[in-house]
């Protein structure tokens, strides 16, 4: 039997009002190393591989009131058929389907990306 990590964290971002001292401070305290995904993000990468990234708060959450923080997500086996039973149960779907995870959130707005990798480097939560 294949295991399956669903319902486990499988990846972790953070939005940070400055990407870099994010970056710096994460990288000191804990040990991550970083490697560049494009210009406006960066992995970080633990003992096993990367394990999640950092960017810089959008403009437009920051308009919203959003202050820096970390995001978690949880794999699924369908992110489509997850954000609609999200939706029939009284949350919301932050985004429109596209090749990255969706953006959920319960009655009370607690925010959680569902993701439906196809690797997981995670066996246990």
């Amino acid at each position: 039997m294949a295991e399956t990590t669903n319902g486990f964290f499988v990846w972790h971002e953070h939005m940070a009002k400055d990407e870099r001292a994010s970056i710096a401070f994460y990288s000191q305290i804990i040990g991550w190393k970083t490697e560049a995904f494009g210009p406006e993000y960066t992995m970080l990468v633990g003992a096993q591989g990367p394990i999640g990234g950092v960017m810089t708060l959008p403009k437009e959450a920051e308009a919203m009131g959003a202050p820096p923080h970390w995001l978690g997500y949880v794999q699924v086996d369908d992110v489509d058929a997850t954000a609609n039973a999200a939706e029939r149960l009284g949350g919301r779907v932050y985004k429109a389907p596209t090749i990255f995870p969706r953006s959920v959130a319960s009655q009370s707005w607690a925010t959680l990306k569902v993701a439906s990798l196809p690797h997981s480097n995670r066996s246990h939560p």
